[in-house]
């Protein structure tokens, strides 16, 4: 019998629109002010990172629902799972790469540049690092394990061994190649840490629904991040793959934190359309921001709080009016299964 996909719950939406408007965020004043911003560093902890987190809590959720891992097999479930990859990842991914090339690159193109970001699968590292971790953990499940400690260990141990391969590089394209399979190698680990949070779910949120444990959670954040501020290193992941324990800590505590004030928000329909579709708002997250900050600097007002304020919400005005016309009019660019069954 075929498993039932788990019902969607609106704080997973919400947590998305939080993340990505939180990704433009960063985007934005990156580009403006031309290096590492203030935003950037209160956001690092957990504003790509929880995405990789809510990814292995849904997939593991599935996994868990129906006893669908119990009756995993290669023929059926592993095939299934893998052409979810190719379908809503893998092809979506080198379609918007190739779309946004030339804005991302100020219109300059260059063969082995092209092919290095799009058909290697260097120009949008979240996609490609998510591909490469569900890879990981799909073959994984081949082995039928229902103890999720069986996955932890598993993949703190690949974790462990990504590390020893060398995780000083730069940010040159070359050394991603391809599909930033390094760093979906490490982002594994955060993957399946959101699989112990699917499994024990609700005692977690009880402990979170406690104002002591709120406030231990809000105090533990602040002082790493003052202490980090301060000159003390905290490598929280991200595209290069780094991270320590400090950076460790600072996730996982922000990722729950933000689930609880996620679940606080009521359900709204901006929250919603953002989160449903974080995946094209995350494609258009470097693209939007580089096309229209030409213009932007064209204002006569340098390191302006309030002309990055505006370029934050017009990037995300014209990714959402974006958004909305891939999912009305071509929808199936997102997953190329959707025409065969739109024709059946």
């Amino acid at each position: 019998m075929m498993a039932e996909a788990p019902k969607r719950e609106h704080w997973i939406d919400c947590l998305k629109a939080i993340c990505i408007i939180c990704v433009y965020i960063a985007h934005c004043e990156s580009f403006y002010y031309e290096g590492e911003s203030i935003a950037s560093f209160l956001v690092a902890p957990f504003y790509v990172n929880a995405f990789f987190f809510i990814s292995g809590y849904l997939l593991f959720k599935k996994q868990f629902n129906n006893n669908r891992i119990e009756n995993y097999t290669f023929k059926r479930e592993y095939r299934q799972d893998l052409c979810n990859i190719l379908f809503r990842l893998v092809i979506p991914t080198i379609i918007f790469s190739a779309i946004i090339y030339l804005p991302k690159n100020n219109g300059i193109f260059d063969l082995r540049n092209f092919i290095l970001n799009v058909l290697g699968g260097t120009s949008l590292w979240f996609t490609s690092a998510l591909a490469v971790s569900q890879l990981v953990i799909f073959t994984l499940l081949l082995s039928r394990r229902t103890n999720i400690w069986f996955y932890v260990v598993f993949t703190f141990l690949l974790l462990l061994g990504t590390f020893c391969l060398g995780d000083v590089r730069s940010k040159a394209a070359e050394e991603y190649f391809p599909w930033y399979w390094q760093t979906g190698l490490i982002y594994t680990f955060l993957m399946i840490l959101g699989g112990v949070y699917s499994r024990y779910e609700r005692r977690i949120n009880n402990a979170m629904n406690k104002p002591l444990t709120l406030m231990a959670a809000f105090g533990i954040l602040a002082t790493i991040m003052m202490f980090a501020w301060n000159g003390t290193t905290m490598l929280c992941l991200g595209l290069s793959g780094k991270g320590n324990i400090l950076g460790y800590s600072t996730i996982i505590t922000s990722i729950l934190l933000l689930i609880y004030i996620a679940k606080a928000i009521p359900k709204n329909r901006f929250t919603d359309f953002i989160g449903k579709q974080s995946i094209v708002f995350y494609f258009l997250s470097g693209a939007v921001p580089t096309t229209l900050l030409p213009l932007i600097k064209k204002i006569p007002l340098d390191n302006s709080c309030i002309i990055c304020t505006a370029y934050i919400t017009l990037s995300l005005i014209a990714s959402y009016i974006a958004t909305y016309m891939v999912t009305r009019y071509v929808p199936f660019i997102l997953d190329f299964r959707n025409l065969y069954r739109s024709n059946k």
